[in-house]
């Protein structure tokens, strides 16, 4: 869908849709690139990040001064980029201060994303302070050789010695894991599950590896049937091993150990659930409306949003319906309950050209396989042709 440039528009949102909504807040700064990530980051400069970040409780504030949010309930504030566990502890406490001032957030989960190189002990011990909090550590790979070739510049040792630190200050541990990395063979991942194992988080998103057009080097680019073939072994075996080891898959992606749940934010997305996104070039979804702020220039001099989208009955459930595609399990009576309404004949052709590309398991099953969520752009590219050809039903 296309969003529409729009100027001045007014930091304000309608809540008459929304009983509960997760706050996304983007920091986009990086020390170094990631050779494996596709996110446009900005390299790290301590005055920057402080004006940004000025700009951030800035934006925080005009939004909720302008918004009725005495009756939303906040389930989540979640950190991303970037790497934000580059923002000192003193920063997070102010930006989280500044939400406070207008919502709520005492037994919201806080959630911050983490590199295992840049994490300060103030931090750690300012994060262990809160009362719900998940600390998600990009742990990537536990093999010195790969992390070396992702541009991560840490050993295994190193990693461990952070995790044991994380463990100890802060309530819930979710990693980060690639599992596919095209140097990557099932020894390696053995291995890989095995510290899995012992660390045991609460929490585990397993990405298998997905081209990276902005990278020269053709081996993220390789999308040969072979190259397929082996990602799809290596993932569906990683699969079935954290399943033996108790983990409950409850998306393409992520698996929880039952003990505690975290991740709202993303775990929200899945159900149609609503977010703001605060900070340069992130979204909003409100049901009603999408909108995404501007770049960091236009950002840091005031210019907080960029465009907008009121979204029509079809557009907002094929938003959603994009995301929900991801459930695990996935049943196509579920996805009848929850569409059906719109048009039954829509899901079955949905249904009959995913399982024509084994996409999903079958008619009944419509959980991805592995060939489909390593194809997951082609299974987005299909729904959103069946959509486009089918408005009048939608409507």
């Amino acid at each position: 869908m296309t969003l529409d440039v729009k100027d001045n528009l007014p930091l304000s949102y309608d809540f008459t849709d929304c009983s509960s909504i997760s706050l996304y807040i983007h920091f986009p700064f990086c020390i170094e690139q990631c050779s494996f990530c596709p996110i446009k980051t900005i390299k790290y400069d301590s005055n920057f990040a402080y004006n940004y970040i000025q700009s951030l409780k800035n934006e925080i504030t005009a939004c909720m001064n302008n918004t009725d949010v005495n009756r939303i309930k906040v389930d989540a504030v979640h950190f991303g980029g970037g790497t934000p566990s580059l923002i000192k502890a003193s920063q997070l406490n102010d930006i989280l201060n500044t939400i406070g001032q207008f919502v709520n957030i005492d037994t919201s989960e806080i959630i911050i994303e983490m590199h295992p190189q840049f994490i300060s002990t103030d931090l750690l011990t300012y994060l262990g302070g809160l009362r719900n909090c998940t600390a998600n550590l990009g742990i990537q790979s536990f093999d010195d050789s790969i992390l070396t070739s992702m541009n991560r510049h840490y050993s295994c040792l190193d990693m461990l010695h952070m995790v044991e630190l994380i463990q100890k200050n802060v309530t819930s541990l979710g990693i980060d894991y690639i599992c596919g990395w095209h140097t990557a063979d099932f020894k390696t991942l053995e291995t890989d599950l095995k510290y899995i194992d012992l660390i045991h988080p609460e929490h585990i998103s397993q990405y298998p590896l997905y081209p990276k057009s902005s990278q020269n080097n053709n081996i993220y680019m390789n999308q040969s049937e072979e190259c397929v073939n082996k990602k799809v072994a290596l993932n569906f075996a990683c699969e079935q091993y954290l399943s033996s080891m108790g983990y409950n898959r409850y998306s393409i992606f992520h698996y929880e150990n039952r003990k505690k749940i975290s991740h709202l934010y993303g775990r929200n997305q899945l159900t149609g659930g609503k977010w703001i996104g605060f900070g340069a070039d992130a979204y909003t979804y409100l049901g009603n409306l999408i909108r995404l702020n501007s770049n960091i220039k236009d950002y840091i001099s005031g210019r907080f949003i960029y465009k907008q989208n009121k979204l029509d009955c079809r557009e907002r459930c094929l938003w959603e319906f994009l995301f929900f595609i991801r459930t695990v399990p996935l049943s196509k009576e579920t996805i009848t309950i929850r569409y059906g309404s719109i048009n039954l004949n829509l899901i079955d052709v949905i249904t009959q050209e995913l399982q024509r590309h084994h996409y999903i398991n079958s008619q009944n099953d419509m959980s991805l396989t592995w060939n489909g969520i390593i194809n997951l752009d082609k299974v987005e590219r299909i729904i959103s042709d069946v959509f486009s050809k089918n408005v009048s039903s939608i409507l």
